[in-house]
């Protein structure tokens, strides 16, 4: 990491004003019992909170710093349950590999192996119900984000917003979710070109049933 990005580093993370740099070293140690710790500050966070994971726990960390280095950590692996949760859903979509209730199946090898040890961190890592509450929130964020893209779309291009009322305009999305990912929108060419030749082809098509009738 260049001395920029180890500057922003240390102005994101709250466990480095914990921690005592030690020049041309490349380690750094704790301020409370100046233990030394080398990696990432993710070790500090783990010797403030009193994990026992990779590191013995600080002797002398005030309450109120361990309580905020918990939190920081289970912020952290929060963040990875609902990556891990958006990339399960997006591989079931992408496999059809989820049962009739819409549930992704659990693979045969996952299902023999044995528990996994609960660590000190796990008493404030709720449970499936929490974790359905995190993935709904994540999917609220994600929908928040592309509707401000097309909202983006119709200002940029002065698109009157009753637009939206237009049939087509759900069912154009519609067609883009069933897709999935990796969609690639039609170019100014195939739009003018052989999409335009079809849906004149289609009207003429229904006119010609219309008449008839």
């Amino acid at each position: 990491m260049d001395e920029e990005g180890s500057k922003n580093a240390r102005k994101i993370d709250v466990a480095w004003k914990y921690s005592i740099m030690i020049p041309d070293e490349k380690y750094f140690r704790c301020k409370f019992c100046t233990q030394q710790i080398s990696g990432t500050i993710n070790r500090l966070k783990q010797h403030l909170a009193g994990t026992h994971k990779g590191i013995k726990p600080c002797p002398k960390v005030p309450d109120e710093v361990a309580e905020e280095c918990k939190k920081a950590l289970l912020k952290l692996q929060n963040v990875k349950i609902m990556r891990k949760a958006t990339l399960e859903e997006m591989r079931v979509v992408a496999t059809g590999s989820g049962n009739m209730n819409g549930e992704s199946g659990s693979s045969p090898t996952m299902s023999n192996l044995p528990p996994k040890a609960r660590g000190p961190l796990d008493d404030f890592v709720s449970t499936q119900a929490r974790q359905a509450t995190l993935n709904s929130k994540w999917k609220k964020e994600e929908r928040k984000e592309v509707c401000q893209r097309i909202g983006r779309f119709f200002f940029s291009s002065g698109i009157p917003f009753n637009v939206a009322n237009d049939p087509y305009y759900l069912s154009m999305f519609e067609g883009v979710a069933n897709y999935g990912p990796g969609f690639v929108p039609p170019s100014m060419h195939e739009l003018r070109t052989w999409i335009l030749k079809d849906e004149v082809t289609n009207i003429n098509k229904m006119l010609d049933e219309h008449k008839k009738s």
